[in-house]
């Protein structure tokens, strides 16, 4: 039989307060030039609409068809 593993502690939640970090100060903090951040601001807005589109598309076709075929019932 195996032993158990010693389950770690469980650790305090990190909160971050307050508004987040203004994109040109991330940039600067992270040594990427403000053109790079830029590309990234927009990298990240397209995934988040394409992941957006995906989930509507998925939704819509549930409700639609909502588990039964269109023949059937009628």
């Amino acid at each position: 039989m195996q032993k158990r593993q010693p389950t770690l502690p469980k650790r305090q939640p990190i909160v971050v307060s307050g508004k987040f970090m203004p994109s040109d100060e991330l940039a600067q903090m992270l040594g990427i030039s403000s053109r790079r951040a830029k590309e990234l601001d927009r990298m990240v807005e397209e995934i988040q609409r394409q992941d957006a589109l995906r989930l509507a598309k998925k939704s819509a076709s549930r409700k639609r068809h909502n588990g039964r075929s269109r023949s059937s019932g009628r």
